[in-house]
């Protein structure tokens, strides 16, 4: 059941473009695709928390590598030598010396942070 709507959320964020991949996209996605095959008008606690979840690991999943290479130029700019030309430049030469490792430096600690933004939107619900 999970599976399915994860599936869908993936491709409506795909079909609305770059632009419209994050969290509130894939969300809104599982969310309008439960009570569409429903006849239920809202959600339960423990699909809000798991819908967030799966929306906010998408959003880090896609994200982490600009934020990786966004880091390393923001440091770089305060040490003085140049690493990187531009975001594409520090993508391609993380991804050939370090490899998906590289460019996935710092998810865990994402995914923690995606567990606590979880837990205390819950309180909205």
């Amino acid at each position: 059941w999970y599976q399915r709507r994860v599936r869908e959320a993936v491709v409506s964020t795909q079909s609305t473009g770059s632009s419209g991949i994050n969290a509130e996209y894939g969300y809104h996605g599982l969310k309008t695709s439960t009570l569409q095959d429903s006849d239920k008008t809202s959600l339960s606690l423990s699909e809000h928390l798991s819908y967030a979840a799966i929306a906010g690991f998408m959003t880090l999943t896609i994200t982490n590598p600009i934020w990786v290479i966004k880091t390393r130029m923001v440091l770089q700019a305060s040490g003085g030598s140049t690493m990187y030309r531009g975001l594409f430049d520090g993508l391609s030469q993380v991804a050939k010396t370090e490899g998906l490792r590289g460019l996935y430096s710092g998810y865990i600690p994402g995914i923690f942070g995606d567990f606590s933004w979880c837990y205390s939107s819950s309180y909205h619900y």
